[in-house]
């Protein structure tokens, strides 16, 4: 067979491209046989370093135990001796001795509170942190947190209120960190809110068969740059902290946590010198598999803060 001279020159084009493409997929290939021994070489050390994360998040765990009973054996005793010596001997002391030793129960009181928080804190973050589901009326639940929160008002202006939007079934989930969420809501819209009214409010979704509770306070309020971080270990609104009211940053730190641990969520909505509005949705009844939180499931990266609604977030407690 033979070709003219066009035929042969179009056919040895054709070669060239042929051997010019072989060559670049051979290259590609290599390429990419390249890029997958990285990527699983990526994968191991990204597995490794997870796996030593579990591990020091485990030692800090128990550290933080341990710690905590040594903190508080020698506290307990402060506390006990210092109540004791105000019940038998009260009356006989100075009043400036009487006023001091309240001042060193406060303390103590305070401090077992911080141990308290931050053992709570590594217990949620290891994944150690069971929750114990029971049915309980919600709405008692907020009449008994709203008493235990009244001292803390002191002679301030300041009203607690129970708005009730709805009639409400009985609560199944774990009553002790449903009051542990509201305690630290409330005492927070306590402490940042001078005057007006700090209000719980309570209403039921039918729909999803979820419980939403507002927290809603006329306090300071927070800035919307301050709000993105607010939900973070430690994070402290800087408001807060030039009127000097600033605490340790792990109230709502665990109020997120507690409501993710719930199968739940927390928003806010603020603004700056107007008050806030802190909102957890649960649901009434605690499901027995509960989504793993963002910060134990490796799947998930990075913690992120929790859903974020409107501008900003008033201080928590640990503001």
């Amino acid at each position: 067979m033979f070709f003219n001279d066009a035929e042969a020159a179009g056919f040895a084009e054709v070669e060239v491209l042929t051997r010019t493409l072989e060559r670049r997929v051979q290259e590609r290939t290599v390429q990419l046989s390249d890029a997958n021994r990285e990527l699983a070489a990526k994968r191991v050390e990204l597995e490794e370093q997870n796996r030593e994360v579990r591990c020091a998040t485990e030692h800090k765990s128990a550290f933080l135990a341990s710690m905590s009973h040594e903190f508080r054996t020698p506290l307990n005793a402060i506390l006990g001796f210092t109540r004791l010596t105000l019940k038998k001997a009260g009356e006989v002391l100075p009043p400036v001795q009487r006023d001091n030793l309240k001042k060193v129960e406060k303390s103590a009181v305070d401090l077992l509170g911080i141990i308290s928080d931050v053992l709570d804190l590594s217990k949620v973050e290891a994944g150690k942190l069971t929750v114990r589901p029971e049915a309980f009326a919600l709405t008692d639940l907020v009449d008994e947190v709203l008493a235990s929160a009244a001292p803390l008002v002191g002679d301030r202006p300041l009203k607690l209120e129970k708005r009730i939007l709805t009639s409400t079934e009985q609560m199944v989930s774990d009553r002790v960190r449903v009051k542990q969420i509201l305690v630290n809501l409330v005492s927070n819209a306590i402490q940042f809110t001078p005057s007006g009214a700090a209000t719980v409010e309570v209403d039921h979704d039918p729909a999803r068969d979820w419980f939403r509770i507002a927290v809603i306070d006329t306090g300071l309020g927070i800035s919307e740059r301050d709000a993105a971080s607010i939900f973070e270990p430690f994070d402290q609104v800087q408001s807060a902290v030039a009127q000097g009211s600033a605490g340790t940053g792990l109230g709502l730190a665990i109020v997120r946590r507690l409501c993710h641990l719930l199968g739940g969520t927390v928003t806010l909505r603020s603004e700056l010198g107007r008050g806030s509005r802190f909102t957890v949705e649960v649901p009434r009844v605690l499901s027995a598999a509960v989504a793993p939180a963002p910060w134990l499931d490796p799947a998930a990266g990075e913690a992120g803060a929790a859903p974020v609604e409107g501008r900003a977030a008033a201080a928590d407690g640990g503001v």
